[in-house]
Parts: C-alpha cells; structure tokens; sequence
C-alpha cells in the first residue's frame, strides 16, 4: 500500500505542522503587534480598555479565517495538487461565505451580545489580509 492511499501520509503531517506553526507564530507576533496598527487611544468601556478589546477583536476575526483557511486547503488531499479553490465550489463554498457573513454579522453588531468591538471597515480588511496568508503559505508548503 503506498502512502498516498493513506489520509495521514507524510505530505499531510508536513502540512499540517508547517501550518500549524506558521499560524501560531503569527498569532503570538500579533498579539504584541497589533496595538501598533491599532492605532487607537485607550478608553475603558465596561472595566475594559477599549483598544485591548478591539485588537482582540481583531486577533479573533484572524484567528477565525485561519480556520477557514485550514477548511480551504484541507478539500485539497494530494501532495501536488495547488488548486485549492477547484474544490470549493458547491455546498463548501456556500458554507464558508455563510459562515465569514455570520461573522463579519457578529463582530461588527453583536458587541453586546459577545463584547466583541464593532471593526471599521479597514480593520476588517486588515483581519481578512492577515487571515487569509494560510492560503499563500500552505501553497508555499506543499
């Protein structure tokens, strides 16, 4: 049985940790970071300072399209297939554009519901840049 055949082969289990790490990395560097694009003086809102609460806003949103990056590449089992978007048309593709709706729905309204901070629109586009670099680095990794 080659290891193509299997779901863990070791194209996989390098992806896996390459991304892994990568998406690590960048979340620990951001948190330190992101006050400086932030870019905002604090003002304390319910015990909380409103810049730490919107540059956690802004990791979370990352954090969630690292996610559905990781959804993206996964659709993509072989080793030398780079076209990850061939496989997302279809019921995938509708799921995640209904989920990024529902989030950027969440953050930008649901700031009593969750404590999140409503996101202007170039801290949106900054969270969406930022978040979708998995795509670009799991291309790179395979």
């Amino acid at each position: 049985m080659r290891y193509e055949n299997r779901l863990l082969n070791p194209p996989i289990i390098r992806s896996i940790i390459m991304l892994g790490v990568y998406e690590v990395f960048m979340l620990l560097a951001l948190q330190h970071i992101i006050n400086f694009f932030v870019g905002q003086s604090p003002t304390i809102k319910n015990g909380w300072e409103e810049e730490s609460m919107v540059s956690e806003t802004i990791i979370f949103q990352i954090f969630f399209y690292f996610i559905i990056c990781n959804l993206i590449l996964s659709k993509t089992i072989k080793s030398y297939d780079f076209n990850f978007l061939s496989e997302l048309w279809g019921k995938t593709g509708v799921i995640i554009l209904i989920l990024i709706l529902i989030q950027g729905i969440l953050v930008t309204y649901g700031d009593i519901l969750i404590n999140f901070t409503p996101l202007s629109f170039v801290k949106h586009v900054l969270a969406i840049s930022v978040g979708f670099t998995p795509l670009l680095w799991g291309t790179i990794v395979k």
